[in-house]
């Protein structure tokens, strides 16, 4: 940077204010929170404090700008403990005064520096037609010591010397805080000076103040200059500069121009390009394991975003309680050339899980899971789940396996061996499965996969009874925006799913396609997602060229606990002469819901559901659209939402249930 001589600069900054301890302080308070607890801070002391015998109401009058509004009704005291009222009138005024200073130091954050504020507290009387106090205004009155001198922690007093107060009759006040906030101060010139020597191989691609955004020429608002500072930094902690560091800024200004120039110190630090891994703390896992999670190649920049993708991959394998990633935290006293190592220290969590759950609805009654997981079986993040069932309708115990890393980073082998026995409203099965695929991550959100099943069944509907044999190729694709996995929040998730079969059957072999698109979306009402509207859409159709082409197990079906609630299992759509479904080549539904934290962990669900099967291939609600609608209760458990949903049918038929009634764990969707 270019510095003026001292003889060029003398005159000017002689008729300039040097105010760089204070406004650095307003700059550095503008974007960082402006009264927060900071760290080592000692816990403010706490008294029990009496009922408010003064009701009063704020009033902010000069306030420059919506921003500045904002912030002083979040930060003033005055609001913040407003809804407790005040023991007095006195100490509503004490209350005021204390807040002028922080006043003009969130309008110094706005770039306001030479600010005028001054308080006022005006008693109103219970009746418009009684006389005031007549000490009122007059400064004399009969306060306590504490009344009029206080602590430092806070102005309320004990409960014994209020007694008096709190038998009296409430009263009513207005505080008005009155700003005269001066010309807004102009920031003239801004500069990123560099500390140290960078390297003189590496250019070192520093923003300007500009291209970071920082306000020259405008108003000299503190947030948006600490914004510059941080983009600043960050683009080169993203581009090999791991050690780069903000060293403090110098602010000068005139006064009488109304005007501010800064200067901010950066130490950018060595260049620094990926080396090595060095992974510390395993016992189990083998560390080539976890060096396969890098998305980064050796000698490229070292960029702060890899290293934070790199340390939430690995967390999401499930094999570590705690894992950090990190480059050392000095650069190397004798560096050979620019590679430095690439730090990875991992504390690894349990191998062995054991579940149990309880689920029940009114159609099919009481069941119990049990699992049994295993997450790490060869030391590379191998894992099995075995899925045990033990219910009044099905019967089934499932051994699921998965290979992480397979041939590829972010590609899995998957597996399934399963036996099963089903009684449902549609029809009875004992069977098998066995199936093996692979799945492949696209970025963070997209996943998808292919394989091959084979699958036996002996099926029961009452008037024959069949063995199928199955073969299919499933494949599927998957996205998942949403922030959470049993209780989202915010977000969508949507999946495609399509599976060929041919099938060997008793009453002669068939082909079809089956293929159904789910999507469920979460809108959050408020910042703190208490409040959320969600939705589910189901599409389903199998392509054949008759209903009786495919077997009973692979119709679509609709109704229950998972898709339209309080009507039975699969009840949805046409029946046979027995009230039984006959299941369809189609399928529809749609389902809303208004969920609410109302207590703590405790919140409750409004819900609608809608849904239809079909014979044809494509929907043409030719048997009827089912509604249905509920309420329900949530407990937000540490292990996610237990649900219990009370559901009636709209419009049902004579063959279904008056309502149905639903546990188990995990939001409906």
């Amino acid at each position: 940077m270019t510095r003026p001589s001292a003889g060029a600069a003398g005159p000017t900054l002689a008729r300039r204010t040097t105010a760089c301890a204070v406004l650095a302080l307003a700059v550095a308070l503008g974007g960082c929170g402006l009264f927060g607890e900071r760290k080592g801070d000692f816990p403010p002391v706490e008294f029990a404090a009496p009922q408010g015998s003064v009701d009063y109401e704020v009033e902010l009058v000069g306030s420059p700008r919506d921003e500045a509004t904002s912030a002083l009704q979040e930060s003033l005291s005055l609001y913040r403990r407003q809804d407790d009222g005040a023991p007095s009138v006195a100490i509503l005024r004490r209350r005021a005064e204390q807040d002028v200073e922080a006043t003009k130091k969130i309008l110094r954050s706005f770039g306001y520096y030479r600010p005028e504020v001054t308080v006022e507290v005006e008693q109103l009387p219970d009746d418009p037609a009684a006389p005031k106090d007549p000490n009122e205004g007059k400064g004399r009155a009969s306060y306590t010591f504490a009344e009029l001198f206080g602590s430092s922690s806070d102005e309320e007093t004990p409960a014994e010397e209020t007694a008096e107060e709190e038998e009296a009759p409430r009263q009513n006040a207005i505080a008005r805080v009155i700003i005269d906030p001066g010309p807004a101060f102009r920031l003239t010139r801004h500069e990123f000076v560099v500390i140290g020597e960078p390297s003189r191989r590496r250019r070192l691609d520093l923003m300007t103040p500009e291209q970071a955004g920082s306000p020259v020429g405008r108003r000299a608002d503190a947030g948006e200059i600490l914004d510059a500072e941080s983009k600043a930094l960050a683009a080169l902690l993203n581009n090999g500069r791991p050690w780069a560091k903000l060293q403090g800024r110098r602010a000068i200004a005139d006064m009488e121009a109304g005007t501010i120039e800064i200067e901010t110190s950066i130490a950018p630090g060595p260049y620094a390009e990926y080396g090595e891994i060095e992974v510390s703390g395993t016992q189990d896992v083998v560390p080539q394991h976890i060096r396969g999670y890098r998305d980064f190649r050796h000698g490229r920049p070292v960029d702060r975003r890899d290293l934070r993708a790199y340390q939430s991959d690995l967390m999401q394998t499930e094999l570590f309680d705690s894992v950090v990633v990190k480059v050392p935290d000095e650069p190397p006293a004798d560096p050979q050339g620019d590679a430095v190592p690439i730090l990875v220290d991992v504390v690894e969590g349990p191998r062995n899980t054991a579940t149990a759950g309880l689920r029940f609805n009114t159609d099919s009654g009481p069941e119990v899971r049990g699992g049994y997981t295993q997450r790490n079986l060869l030391g590379r993040g191998e894992r099995i789940d075995l899925t045990g069932v033990l219910g009044a309708s099905e019967q089934s115990l499932t051994l699921e396996g998965r290979k992480p890393q397979f041939i590829r980073r972010r590609q899995t082998l998957t597996g399934l061996a399963q036996v099963r026995n089903i009684e449902d409203n549609a029809y009875d099965e004992t069977g098998a499965t066995l199936s093996a695929g692979i799945e492949r991550e696209q970025g963070r959100y997209w996943t998808y996969g292919a394989g091959g099943l084979v699958e036996y069944s002996r099926i029961n509907d009452q008037f024959y009874t069949e063995d199928v044999v199955l073969f299919g190729v499933p494949a599927f694709v998957r996205y998942d925006g949403s922030n959470d996995l049993l209780n989202p929040t915010e977000g969508i998730r949507a999946g495609v799913y399509a599976t060929p079969y041919h099938a060997f059957r008793d009453r002669g072999d068939s082909q079809f396609l089956r293929a159904e698109t789910i999507v469920s979306g979460y809108l959050p009402i408020d910042d703190e997602h208490r409040y959320v509207l969600a939705s589910r859409g189901r599409l389903g159709s199998i392509f054949a060229e008759k209903l009786n082409d495919v077997p009973l197990t692979k119709r679509l079906y609709s109704g229950g606990g998972g898709s339209v609630r309080g009507y039975g299992d699969q009840m949805i759509g046409p029946l046979d002469a027995n009230n039984d479904p006959t299941g369809g080549r189609s399928v529809a539904e749609l389902s809303l819901e208004a969920r609410a934290r109302v207590y703590g962990d405790f919140g409750v669900v409004a819900f609608v559901d809608a849904g239809s099967v079909s014979t044809a291939v494509a929907p043409d609600f030719s048997d009827g659209v089912q509604y249905a609608a509920g309420l329900g209760g949530r407990y937000y458990s540490p292990v996610g939402p237990i649900r219990f949903d009370l559901a009636f049918p709209l419009n049902g038929r004579k063959v279904d249930d008056a309502f149905g009634f639903y546990f188990s764990i995990g939001q409906a969707y």
